[in-house]
């Protein structure tokens, strides 16, 4: 992940947030994720381990609540219940 931060994100200020959206459930309580299909992040809770070994702010949350927000906040701007 810095790796690519290094490479692509030179007009990302250092201590930007970042936010991943990743397949699988996150838990609200603990923040672990529990994703069958990625093995490699069950289990961990990525925000936390990212936010200490990148020294930023990480936000992980599932890949479908992620494609939903934008429509829930434009339906609030329209005035729309969802």
């Amino acid at each position: 992940m810095q790796m690519l931060l290094n490479e692509h994100g030179a007009e990302v200020a250092a201590d930007a947030p970042l936010a991943i959206s990743t397949a699988g459930l996150v838990s609200p309580q603990s923040g672990e994720v529990m994703a069958t299909n990625i093995p490699s992040f069950a289990g961990h809770n990525l925000a936390a381990e990212l936010t200490q070994i990148l020294k930023r702010k990480v936000s992980v949350a599932n890949d479908a609540d992620c494609f939903a927000l934008p429509r829930r906040t434009s339906a609030k701007v329209w005035d729309c219940r969802l």
